[in-house]
């Protein structure tokens, strides 16, 4: 029995994508035919070996399938220009999620600001945004010259 498992096995990762397809849909199907059976006592043994055939069978499937799926992906990138290294890739999005930073145009943030501020008397606004340029520069967020650059670009009326 357990040569013949291994044999079953073997077939199942010889199967084309569309074929492994077909055959996880059946055993699905199987599986919810053979797991809607109630009884009240205990479970008999053919049905209990059938449900553990098909689970294995499923469980088979569904790697194969990962396994076609990523074959193709590897493939494709292989192909395409410019070639990138999955394992880097995702080494450097886990870094930038971890970092918890906002990247934003400093014009974008100066126009944010400055929309914010449109309710507080003009005199005031280059004061505010003065004193805020210097919090970001304590910061390490930016420099006077660049604070100069666009604040001359800034209508404070």
């Amino acid at each position: 029995m357990e040569g013949l498992r291994y044999y079953r096995i073997a077939e199942i990762y010889k199967y084309d994508l569309e074929y492994a397809n077909e055959s996880l849909k059946t055993v699905n199907a199987r599986l919810a035919e053979l797991t809607n059976v109630n009884y009240e006592s205990n479970i008999p043994s053919e049905l209990f070996l059938s449900i553990h055939l098909a689970a294995d069978d499923k469980f088979h499937l569904e790697k194969r399938i990962a396994d076609l799926l990523n074959k193709q992906l590897d493939e494709y990138y292989a192909k395409s220009e410019p070639q990138w290294d999955k394992k880097n890739a995702c080494k450097l999005l886990k870094e930038a999620l971890d970092k918890n930073t906002l990247v934003i145009p400093l014009n974008s943030l100066f126009e944010s600001v400055m929309y914010s501020l449109s309710t507080v008397p003009s005199i005031l606004k280059k004061r505010i945004m003065r004193e805020f340029v210097e919090s970001m520069e304590d910061k390490g967020y930016m420099i006077k010259e660049k604070w100069s650059e666009i604040i001359s670009t800034v209508d404070f009326q």
